[in-house]
């Protein structure tokens, strides 16, 4: 990991770092650690300590506290962590952060400025553990903006927008910017989060235990064919239609595939590639995004042409679902995919 850079004056030298910035000596110092760069390939917390942030243990909707929230971007032609949560955002932004994770372009910049800043005062740009910290904002666990996360809109401000092209997709596009994603089943709240501006990899953590239990049959029915097709969703529908009784809310990707576990997986995932990783875990391996296609008509059509226009390939989301290597009765799942 390099340790000599431009904003790094003293390069190896410790002595002079911790001059400068005020630093006691030996191995109990608790102040300014040099800017902390990342190796190719190297995730952002490892090799770093977790620290309080700027304004402290801020609690999330989940139990837990956030208090830097890690990012990354390319300063100098090096990759620099940075926290997210800085002083110069809004009580909004803040809330935003704690209870959607959804990180905004204007939080996004407003994070970078002011690590840009730190960085050219000879700063690293987390706060640590000799600064003091700022106050929360008032309205940081407002009752009323907890509240407005649990209706079908969101409390927060709506971006501003870009022409798609058509009055119809622009008109789709504002009220989809004021859903609140958390009210809608699996295939609604990604494609909410997707168009909003989340780029976080979807995993098995963002389905339900039925519909990954639908996604290994759905996997399973494709003889080791190493992909899914449109065409394999309706085949295992008419399979478990005939031995099972059980009646999908459609057979084909429209607003009614929300409404059971196999329509999510479809209006999800669509078409998809599966393998086995190093570990033998059945792996699904996409990107969520949306090809150009001919128009389509009707609620489905509108929301499909406007993905094409929001989210376009190449613009989206990875897919890493992460299925295990047995099934939920101890056996192997997909044993012989490789």
């Amino acid at each position: 990991m390099a340790t000599e850079d431009s904003f790094d004056i003293f390069g190896s030298d410790p002595f002079g770092r911790d001059y400068l910035y005020g630093l006691s000596t030996g191995r109990d110092r608790l102040g300014l650690a040099p800017v902390r760069y990342l190796e190719q390939g190297q995730d952002i917390s490892q090799g770093t300590v977790k620290r309080k942030g700027y304004f402290g243990e801020i609690p999330t909707n989940n139990d837990s506290m956030m208090t830097e929230y890690s990012s990354a971007f390319e300063v100098g032609g090096k990759t620099v962590s940075y926290p997210l949560v800085v002083p110069t955002l809004t009580a909004d932004e803040l809330n935003l952060l704690r209870l959607t994770g959804e990180v905004t372009p204007a939080i996004q910049q407003k994070a970078q400025q002011y690590a840009l800043g730190r960085l050219a005062r000879g700063q690293d740009p987390f706060a640590t553990t000799q600064e003091l910290r700022y106050p929360q904002p008032d309205n940081l666990n407002d009752e009323s903006l907890n509240k407005k996360e649990n209706g079908l809109f969101s409390y927060k401000t709506t971006p501003q927008q870009k022409s798609l092209g058509s009055t119809i997709n622009n008109y789709v596009d504002y009220l989809v910017q004021k859903l609140n994603p958390q009210m809608f089943p699996t295939a609604g709240k990604t494609f909410i989060e997707t168009a909003q501006g989340s780029r976080k990899r979807i995993t098995e953590q963002n389905f339900t235990s039925e519909e990954l239990e639908a996604l290994k049959n759905l996997i399973e029915s494709t003889n080791n064919r190493g992909d899914v097709q449109y065409e394999d969703y309706f085949n295992l529908m008419q399979k478990e239609f005939k031995e099972k009784g059980t009646v999908p809310a459609s057979f084909s990707p429209s607003i009614l595939s929300i409404l059971d576990p196999i329509g999510n997986v479809e209006t999800t995932l669509g078409r998809f590639r599966y393998l086995r990783d190093a570990n033998g875990n059945l792996t699904v391996v996409d990107n969520y995004d949306f090809n150009q296609i001919p128009t389509m008509s009707g609620a489905y059509g509108a929301l499909r042409n406007y993905g094409t226009k929001k989210i376009p390939k190449g613009t989206g989301r990875e897919v890493m679902i992460n299925l295990g290597n047995t099934d939920p009765f101890g056996n192997t799942i997909g044993s012989s995919i490789r």
